[in-house]
């Protein structure tokens, strides 16, 4: 069966993700311009700027 709405895990908040690496683009909108490449480690500027 199929589940159409319940609880997703869509990845870490921005306030866990630093000191990971990305697995795809971030781009917040707006202004829509890319924040992080896939396979960048998120250093702390980033996650703050996220939030």
């Amino acid at each position: 069966m199929l589940a159409i709405a319940g609880p997703q895990n869509c990845g870490p908040s921005p306030t866990e993700a630093a000191g990971r690496v990305a697995a795809d683009m971030l781009t917040p909108y707006p202004p829509g311009i890319r924040a992080v490449l896939p396979d960048e480690r998120l250093t702390e500027p980033v996650p703050r700027y996220l939030r």
